[in-house]
């Protein structure tokens, strides 16, 4: 009679595993990111920018704080993801246990970073410390939200057909977010700020950290299905308790394909952010006006965008590998084809950038396949699931190319010269336009070189029975 009992618990401990996400469902997580990613990249992309002309630092002084609080954050993305994995809340699913403890609290970090503390009388030494430490903060906590999402991405695609379909709209929430702040920021900044850029940027960041917050309830509304209590469903279906740190870590510094396409993917991501973030110096000295930034950002994300709509068929066709490949190639003509012919015309290099971007759309969605791919090989390898650790690495990897594009642009404008306080003279502006396009297309080859090698060890890595 004993044995009784025990069966009926373990029967009512079992969840009931939940089929493929519905349109619904794949839309809400798809654009219930989107402002987060806006408050997200309003640093990233215009934080350096911010330092320098509104707080008056130093270039060098400027890429150092972003050098420290990006390397700070770094390794937090991989952490929080094994955090998430290993965490097993009493109320509610582990997913939206971590969005209601650490979005809003990022939210708040990254509009105290946006304050002007030299407009409160603080020096600049203590301006410095205080914009460092709130930088490291908010990459720490945000680095939670990331992790979300991208481990609710793995729970939600159970077969190929729905994991096709996901990283495709996935890809279009990203691609939306750019289209959508390449719009909004600057104007907004402008609105806001009537002569004031200080102002303008942090009442524009607060207006985004709301909007991030409704949307991440919003996706936690949705995928309760996916996220039961604890990591109960997770146990149900590979059989085995989570696994350890020390059992994550090692699917972490094991993964051999994890390591190429990281580093692929960092480098991709590093000219990325390089190209955003020195577009505002090359508009507003090289072209004459910081509003071509919501022209420049508009175009290419629209071009981005449309042709990410495309990539569920492109990906059909020529493979996941070749679109991946072929769009950077794209991209990277683009970028040395707008050095050599941009120069005396803005809307010349607008169009040219926007052309590259025909590639960067469909490139840009397939890395959450190879993400996946990868834990499902570490899976295989050690017996032990910890999709939301692995699959945080392709933030770990975004975080990377943030780090280094931060650094170049810091130290790239110390080296041409560039002080906000003293007049551009024609020789920093002609160094500022070569950085511009020059550093992201280095960046972008050897991504390039990095994806050849993970390519030609597929077969090696995955076996024969592997689809591109």
């Amino acid at each position: 009679m004993s044995d009784i009992p025990t069966q009926v618990k373990t029967n009512e401990s079992k969840p009931t595993k939940p089929g493929r996400p519905s349109e619904l469902v794949m839309d809400v997580y798809s654009a219930g990111v989107i402002p987060f990613n806006w408050m997200r990249n309003m640093p990233q992309n215009w934080y350096p920018y911010f330092l320098t002309d509104i707080l008056m630092m130093s270039p060098a002084v400027a890429g150092t704080i972003s050098l420290i609080s990006r390397l700070m954050a770094l390794f937090m993305q991989p952490i929080a993801g094994g955090i998430i994995d290993r965490s097993s809340p009493k109320k509610g699913g582990k997913y939206r246990f971590w969005t209601y403890a650490t979005v809003p609290l990022g939210s708040l970090l990254t509009v105290l970073l946006f304050l002007n503390y030299t407009k409160m009388g603080l020096g600049m030494g203590t301006t410095s410390l205080i914009t460092t430490v709130l930088y490291a903060l908010s990459c720490l906590v945000l680095s939670f939200g990331l992790a979300i999402h991208v481990g609710l991405y793995a729970v939600l695609t159970p077969d190929k057909e729905s994991r096709v379909k996901l990283t495709t709209r996935r890809a279009l929430g990203q691609s939306a977010s750019q289209i959508t702040l390449g719009m909004l920021a600057m104007p907004l900044v402008a609105y806001f700020g009537k002569g004031d850029e200080g102002k303008g940027f942090l009442l524009t960041v607060i207006f985004f950290a709301v909007l991030c917050i409704l949307g991440y309830m919003a996706i936690a509304a949705v995928v309760k299905p996916w996220d039961p209590k604890g990591s109960d469903l997770e146990e149900s279906k590979s059989g085995s308790p989570p696994p350890t740190f020390g059992e994550m870590m090692a699917h972490l510094f094991t993964n051999r394909p994890l390591a190429a396409i990281m580093l692929s993917d960092a480098l991709r991501w590093g000219s990325r952010m390089m190209l955003t973030g020195f577009a505002i110096y090359n508009l507003k000295h090289v072209f004459g006006s910081t509003m071509l930034m919501a022209t420049f950002m508009t175009t290419m994300n629209i071009v981005s965008f449309i042709f990410t709509i495309l990539s569920e068929p492109f990906t059909m066709k020529f493979t996941k590998d070749r679109t991946y490949l072929w769009g950077n190639v794209i991209l990277l003509v683009s970028m040395l084809a707008a050095l050599l012919f941009g120069r005396n015309s803005v809307m010349l290099y607008i169009v040219i950038i926007a052309i590259g971007h025909i590639g960067y759309g469909p490139s840009a969605a397939q890395p959450p396949a190879y993400y996946a791919e990868c834990a499902e090989w570490a899976e295989r390898k050690t017996g032990k699931s910890a999709k939301t650790l692995v699959m945080s690495t392709s933030y770990l990897a975004m975080q990377i190319g943030v780090v280094l594009s931060g650094m170049l642009q810091g130290y790239c404008l110390a080296m041409i010269g560039y002080d906000a306080a003293k007049p551009v003279t024609p020789e920093i502006v002609n160094g500022i336009f070569q950085v511009a396009s020059l550093v992201p297309a280095l960046l972008l080859a050897l991504s390039i070189l990095a994806f050849l090698y993970y390519s030609k060890n597929q077969k090696h890595w995955f076996g024969e029975e592997r689809i591109s």
